[in-house]
Parts: C-alpha cells; structure tokens; sequence
C-alpha cells in the first residue's frame, strides 16, 4: 500500500504542475474586428487575467482541463477536484477505496514525504498564481481525503 500511496502521490503532483500553468497567460484581443475581448478581464485593478483565485478556477479553460484531467484519471483509485477558497488554490485528492481506518501512519508519512519533495511544484504554482490573478499572497493547499471524505494529509504551499 505504501507504494500505490507514493506512486499516486507523485501522479496527483504532476497533474498539479500540468493545471498550474494552465491560464495562466494573458490572453490575447480578438480579431473579431467587433472590440470584444476574449476572457481576459481588463478592467482588473493589477492588469492580470483573473482577479482572484476563485475567477481563476471558474474560468472556463481550467474547467475543461479539469474535466480532462477527470476522465484521465478514472480507474486510477483517485478522483480529482479543484477549487477556491479566499486566496487559497484547493487540489484536493479522493481516495475510491481507501478508509480513514486502513490508513496507517507509515502511509501518511510516505503522502507528507511525497508532498515534502514536490514542495518545489507546489510553491511553483504559488508563484504562477500571483502572477496570473491579483491575489498578493496565493496559497497552493493539497489535500488528501479517505473515501469517507476524512483528511488524510493536507498541507500548504505560498510562492518564495
């Protein structure tokens, strides 16, 4: 079990590195000659796409890669969910079949380790965070949850 823990562990941390940058870039005018702009909210007080965290995970681009990222992972034992709270970036990782009781400590010692090492990653998305929203002070919070929705291993990321 400790190795099915580390290995989705390290999938879940890639999935997070590949939504990181997703929408995070400016988005560009349209040249439907009209003067309509494309998503990219312009009237924002720091000029960045997204005005928070929230308008960020709302937007229709990381929803459809979300979406993606959803029907990719079925049948890998975890399910997958993003969201926002204040300026907190929210992955959060559902086990199928894993109870808060068959967890034992050495499996949340290999999840904390897991997290410990991509915390690289982890501050990474902090960063692209404040630069694509106008959140001065963006977290990253990774969470991982018992089938009977149990936090399991949850910790925190901020940019450096």
């Amino acid at each position: 079990m400790k190795k099915k823990l580390f290995r989705v562990a390290c999938v879940a941390a890639v999935l997070t590195m590949a939504l990181s940058f997703a929408g995070c870039g400016k988005k560009e005018e349209s040249g439907s000659g009209s003067g309509s702009k494309t998503e990219s909210n312009v009237d924002n007080k720091g000029g960045n796409e997204f005005d928070t965290v929230e308008d960020y995970v709302n937007s229709s681009e990381l929803q459809s890669q979300l979406s993606t990222l959803k029907s990719n992972a079925q049948g890998s034992g975890l399910n997958i969910d993003i969201k926002a709270e204040g300026n907190v970036l929210i992955y959060e990782y559902k086990y199928d079949d894993l109870t808060k009781a068959d967890v034992t400590d050495e499996a949340i010692a290999t999840l904390e380790s897991g997290l410990e090492q991509q915390s690289a990653t982890f501050e990474t998305v902090a960063d692209s965070l404040k630069s694509a929203t106008n959140e001065k002070n963006p977290v990253v919070k990774i969470v991982y949850l018992s089938s009977d929705g149990e936090v399991i291993v949850e910790k925190e990321f901020t940019s450096k």
